[in-house]
């Protein structure tokens, strides 16, 4: 097999390249993991794209990138992907990164003011019903029949029951939740002898470590069934 030599780049072509390079440095990486963290993974994406669409634009072509990227982000809010509070703060990034596109901050803020001001975002409506009569729901100790309590890892983690695991930072609380999912999706053997359960799916929510750099290299160490465990990033209102 034989390969052609690639010619040199021009001069455009290493400044674009440099450009962006320069989008995505260090302290933009550490942005977008705090946007997934926060907002989620969709939100995070959606912003990563509206770097990455300015970036990669010609000179001539970067300030229509920029004003189409802040109708993206104000469109992301109407949709409730993303919040009202970050645009401008996102999109004064991105100018900052280009050097304001050689235009007077004046006329940035100015696109920045429009984009915000296209967000309409729908009121919640609330019912116009008045509300529903309350009343007690009780019954007689007497009609009930008592039940078999049914654990999950035994005299531990009881079925259907919410448990609390807490304890200072750094003694391994988060690492023992990822042992938790890879037993229940697999379907193992708990510590110590005791005992074993059912293979089951996992939901795992987090609001502290970051998926794929945190969360999945545990599961992946603990051995856990990954078709089994379902990671949560985000939830969104439907309004009808």
């Amino acid at each position: 097999m034989t390969f052609q030599p690639r010619s040199p780049l021009t001069p455009a072509e290493l400044a674009r390249r440099a450009e962006v390079l320069t989008a995505s440095r260090e302290p933009n990486l550490t942005s977008e993991s705090a946007d997934a963290r926060q907002y989620g993974e969709r939100a995070a994406s959606i912003i990563r794209e509206c770097k990455r669409d300015v970036a990669l634009a010609s000179n001539d072509g970067k300030l229509a990138a920029f004003e189409a990227a802040a109708t993206t982000l104000s469109t992301a809010v109407t949709d409730r992907w993303l919040p009202k509070a970050i645009i401008a703060d996102r999109l004064q990034e991105i100018a900052d990164a280009h050097s304001s596109f050689g235009k007077s901050q004046e006329k940035i803020q100015r696109i920045i003011s429009n984009a915000v001001a296209q967000i309409d975002v729908p009121p919640i409506e609330l019912s116009a019903k008045a509300p529903p009569n309350r009343r007690l729901i009780a019954c007689r100790a007497s009609e009930l029949e008592p039940e078999k309590l049914v654990w999950v890892w035994p005299g531990r983690i009881p079925e259907g029951k919410l448990v609390l695991l807490g304890g200072p930072p750094g003694l391994g609380k988060s690492q023992l939740t990822a042992f938790i999912s890879a037993t229940v999706s697999t379907g193992g053997h708990w510590p110590c002898g005791e005992g074993s359960t059912l293979p089951g799916d996992v939901i795992f929510m987090s609001a502290e470590d970051g998926v794929q750099d945190t969360i999945i290299p545990r599961l992946i160490a603990a051995g856990a069934d990954r078709e089994r465990v379902h990671i949560v990033s985000a939830a969104t209102r439907v309004c009808t």
